[in-house]
């Protein structure tokens, strides 16, 4: 009876885990997704304002060296920052990771604790059975030769 509540528990437990995981990972994606969208629009804005400044001072001649110190410091920048953007999305995967490594874990040590605490339960259930059926000898024993002395 007690394996049979534990593994309905069991099954219970994990239909709900499995639900609840998949909705997280759902919610994670569109979070992740909205969140590189925002990012890339704000990086594309910004990328497009450097190029636009960098036009105008194409335009004439006389700015010509400014404008390729200007050229030289954006594409400083865009450098930095596309490096600056892989590392977020490289320390995001990262996080991503061990969120999804520590759910596992934590699942799978549930599971090995509660085969480990049905294990418990049957060795309890085996040695009061067997501690019982001896006091019940015993006393069945006492009572006999209880009942045999006095029918003497």
């Amino acid at each position: 009876m007690v394996q049979l509540q534990t593994a309905f528990r069991r099954a219970i437990t994990t239909a709900k885990y499995q639900v609840t995981h998949s909705r997280m990972v759902q919610l994670q994606t569109a979070w992740r997704r909205f969140s590189k969208q925002m990012e890339y629009a704000k990086t594309r804005d910004a990328i497009i304002h450097i190029q636009a400044s960098l036009r105008c001072f194409s335009q004439t001649l006389k700015q010509r060296k400014v404008f390729l110190v200007f050229k030289f410091a954006a594409i400083q920048v865009q450098s930095v920052v596309r490096s600056y953007l892989v590392m977020l999305d490289i320390a995001q995967q990262n996080f991503s990771a061990k969120k999804i490594q520590t759910a596992f874990r934590r699942f799978s040590q549930m599971s090995k604790y509660q085969q480990i605490l049905g294990r418990m339960v049957q060795l309890q259930t085996a040695w009061r059975r067997c501690s019982e059926t001896a006091k019940y000898q015993k006393t069945l024993s006492r009572m006999v030769q209880l009942q045999t002395a006095w029918r003497r």
